[in-house]
């Protein structure tokens, strides 16, 4: 509980010193603030209304219910509510919350309870949480931008404004809590390379108490993160001429995941990870509802033969799905149109690389971004035997995918609606003709914040 309240002042400070420095900038810049924000706002607004309407029992209810009473027990009886904290959850039953079984649904709730405790209603609720995720993705935005030089109006419409990231990122939803600190635990990381000495041990701290909540709230996404964090700060050490440090990083982070294997949680040990995701699939399907599930074959059968019969259908999920022909609900029909635009736009793509019209010339950071986007579907893929959960989760990392189709595009000028780049930005090509020792420009390209 402490360690979480932290993270949520962490939070806050770096949004109120976001929109402190976009309210002092009377460009273009304040305009798309208020745009981006009002958007996110009305986002809110109709996710509020739907759930509360038309889905009176789903996760979102459960979620606010256990986080009004853990923000009443703060407020009265704090002690206790440490005390039930410490005796590892046994006794959550007693006070009546709906996910008392469930710890890291009851972190999620802890992490949510001093909104829904000052708010005191749903709608409130949801858009103070829209404005926390929305103001802390502008602050990654603005440092993708000062790091590599990326078009702003692109990165906020990835992170921000397409419609499945939105909707999943606006409310009561573990999703919502985990992309909002996973940004948040990229954008401390970010912060930290060009930091001064003891601003870094101040990012550092922040940065550890980032990764305690979200390994606590979704331990997957918390251990996989570090290879992407691990990738981003070779990256941008080696274009400083620090290959050696990186790399020695990198094998020390290794060196530790074996080291310290018995002290892990057990499904992340290396002897377990390949049956734990077959194990979530038969549980996570024998609680949907006959005819809701997709169900995948070998499920009793030998460890490859699941995962190799099953490889189709995972990689479509994963990475393509759900379309919307043959969708089961309304909900679906839209998810399907929106992966009908990118499948339209992919194909874009191939045509013009083949076409000889576009140059791809992957880098090392956007290869590893994409390796780790790939992986992650497709394990949530064969865990999760539901299309309608599986897109919710999507919404983890699909915005990578996203990212990196839209950027050869744009750099070459085939969206109209964002800048064409004047050159190549180094996400997505090596920087072959920088000096070894050069670092990028920190105000190069069009910053988001002045």
């Amino acid at each position: 509980m402490i360690v979480a309240a932290i993270v949520v002042v962490i939070a806050l400070w770096i949004s109120f010193g976001q929109l402190k420095q976009l309210l002092s900038d009377r460009g273009s810049h304040l305009t798309w603030f208020l745009s981006i924000w009002i958007l996110s706002l009305l986002y809110s607004l109709a996710g509020a209304l739907i759930f509360t309407r038309y889905y009176p029992m789903s996760d979102f209810q459960g979620l606010y219910h256990d986080a009004l009473i853990l923000a009443q027990m703060a407020t009265s009886r704090p002690a206790l509510l440490l005390e039930l904290f410490d005796s590892r959850f046994e006794h959550l039953f007693s006070i009546g919350l709906y996910y008392a079984q469930s710890p890291r649904a009851v972190y999620a709730a802890a992490l949510f309870s001093p909104i829904a405790g000052i708010c005191q209603s749903v709608t409130g609720s949801f858009l103070v949480i829209a404005s926390i995720n929305v103001l802390t993705s502008i602050a990654f935005c603005a440092e993708l931008v000062r790091k590599y030089r990326l078009e702003p109006g692109l990165l906020l419409f990835v992170f921000i404004l397409i419609p499945s990231v939105s909707f999943w990122h606006v409310g009561f939803y573990k999703e919502a809590l985990t992309f909002w600190l996973f940004v948040l635990w990229l954008l401390i990381s970010l912060k930290w390379v060009k930091a001064a000495y003891l601003h870094r041990i101040f990012w550092t701290s922040c940065w550890l108490a980032v990764a305690y909540v979200l390994y606590k709230l979704k331990y997957y996404i918390a251990f996989s993160g570090l290879f992407i964090i691990a990738a981003t700060l070779i990256d941008l050490q080696s274009r400083n001429g620090k290959w050696r440090l990186a790399f020695v990083a990198l094998g020390s982070m290794a060196i530790l995941y074996f080291v310290l294997q018995p002290w892990l949680h057990h499904n992340l040990q290396a002897s377990r990870i390949f049956e734990m995701v077959r194990e979530n699939h038969k549980v996570m399907l024998s609680r949907e509802a006959q005819g809701s599930s997709l169900v995948f074959n070998s499920l009793d059968g030998n460890l490859s033969g699941f995962y190799l019969s099953n490889f189709p259908l995972a990689a479509y999920l994963a990475w393509f799905g759900p379309l919307p022909f043959g969708a089961s609900s309304l909900f679906l029909l839209l998810a399907g149109m929106e992966r009908l635009a990118f499948l339209a736009l992919l194909m874009f793509l191939v045509y013009l690389a083949f076409r000889k019209k576009i140059n791809l010339r992957p880098s090392f950071i956007s290869i590893c971004w994409l390796s780790w986007a790939m992986a992650l579907g497709l394990i949530l893929a064969y865990a999760t035997p539901n299309q309608g959960a599986l897109f919710r989760y999507q919404s983890l990392y699909f915005p990578v995918f996203w990212l990196l189709l839209l950027l050869p595009l744009q750099r070459e000028g085939y969206l109209p609606f964002f800048k064409q780049s004047p050159e190549p930005t180094p996400i997505d090509k090596k920087h072959i003709h920088e000096p070894p020792g050069m670092s990028p420009a920190p105000n190069a390209g069009e910053p988001i914040v002045p």
